[in-house]
């Protein structure tokens, strides 16, 4: 943003008119932009699509990344303890070791589906880019933001292929424990077998197993979750000019159709 701004004019462009965008991981990128004091003046206008800051799997805590940074210690037998050791144990591992081992973290599925977020940093860090919680953070450029019908189709499409009797039978053994993991409110809720049943109760109608024949239930409810809730919830919160989508029109070559291929996935993603 800093070359954009020195250099955009030997491009025939206006540095006092730039808009930054992005979709997904990108749209809640820009999304902390917005919310950082570190990137006030470098851009005039943001766009979002289909991912903010307040998606839950956009930022989590400290306290939850200490959680799965002392399991990648273990895993890739470095010292947690100093964290500059740390640091610089796994930067002197190959790429493919640190992968290597994320299936280790995987407890259904392809969940969680997001280790290692955005969070919070010291203060006393010199360049912090984000210092609190971006829920206490308001944003002031203009800002358009929304969502497609059926993003959360993203999300349940490995569901329907692989083992899928297994996939739903460890999910209807345990949804206790791997609905509140896969959905992310496991650390945020006050009482998550209380979420849970609610979620049972509004998306499921109370049943007493979830199917394949649910998945467009499925969709509806990450899609809520993933991408609904935390575009809503940042557009009450933004203090500026803000336009906000909702993309539904099921076209043919929808990436929902395109990509996955399956019945399974109609709709807008």
């Amino acid at each position: 943003l800093q070359w954009v701004q020195h250099n955009i004019q030997h491009f025939g462009g206006d540095k006092d008119s730039v808009t930054i965008f992005g979709e997904s991981a990108g749209g809640a990128s820009v999304h902390f932009h917005t919310l950082s004091p570190k990137s006030k003046g470098f851009f005039n206008a943001a766009i979002s699509h289909s991912g903010t800051a307040l998606c839950p799997w956009a930022f989590s805590n400290q306290a939850r990344h200490k959680q799965l940074a002392g399991k990648l210690a273990k895993l890739v037998d470095c010292p947690l303890q100093p964290s500059e050791e740390f640091r610089d144990c796994l930067m002197a591992l190959p790429a493919e070791k640190i992968v290597g081992v994320l299936k280790d973290f995987m407890i259904w599925d392809m969940d969680p589906i997001v280790l290692f977020t955005p969070t919070t940093e010291s203060e006393e860090v010199e360049d912090a880019f984000l210092t609190q919680d971006p829920w206490n953070l308001p944003s002031h450029v203009p800002w358009m933001t929304g969502f497609n019908k059926d993003d959360g189709a993203i999300r349940i499409s490995s569901l329907t292929q692989g083992n899928v009797e297994g996939k739903f039978k460890q999910l209807n053994d345990d949804a206790d424990s791997i609905l509140p993991m896969s959905l992310l409110y496991q650390h945020t809720a006050n009482n998550p077998d209380q979420v849970t049943q609610a979620i049972r109760k509004f998306y499921f109608d109370g049943a007493d197993k979830i199917t394949l024949e649910m998945v467009p239930q499925l969709t509806k409810l990450y899609t809520d979750n993933h991408f609904t809730k935390g575009a809503m919830e940042a557009v009450r919160q933004h203090s500026g000019p803000v336009f906000v989508y909702h993309f539904a029109y099921n076209q043919s070559f929808s990436l929902c159709s395109e990509y996955f291929n399956n019945p399974w996935h109609p709709g807008v993603c």
